[in-house]
């Protein structure tokens, strides 16, 4: 109600409100993802499959794990290939490059 009446004295523009709605959808839908994310048991012991028990070496994990990568971050195929996100993974989890499979 303070924005609209803001609006109308000319101290914010439109835009600026617009703006501001937009980025706080942004931060709640976010925020609503995160805790999906904490919540699932799934995601739990996918990550943790990931991290402790090297579960990128299965083939059903990666395919897990690039599934919930590309929900999570929002990747799509044009931004980042499979292999891409496969081997980000591996130089920020494990902080060394893996050996290409063939």
């Amino acid at each position: 109600m303070s924005r609209v009446y803001s609006i109308q004295r000319g101290v914010v523009s439109t835009r600026y409100v617009v703006s501001e709605a937009t980025l706080q959808i942004f931060r709640e839908n976010r925020m609503n993802l995160l805790q999906r994310l904490l919540n699932d048991p799934e995601n739990a012991d996918l990550i943790l499959s990931v991290i402790y028990d090297n579960g990128l070496q299965s083939y059903d994990t990666r395919v897990r794990w690039i599934n919930f990568m590309r929900s999570w971050a929002g990747f799509t195929g044009e931004e980042m290939s499979d292999e891409e996100l496969l081997e980000q993974t591996r130089n920020k989890l494990f902080d060394y490059p893996q050996k290409k499979q063939d």
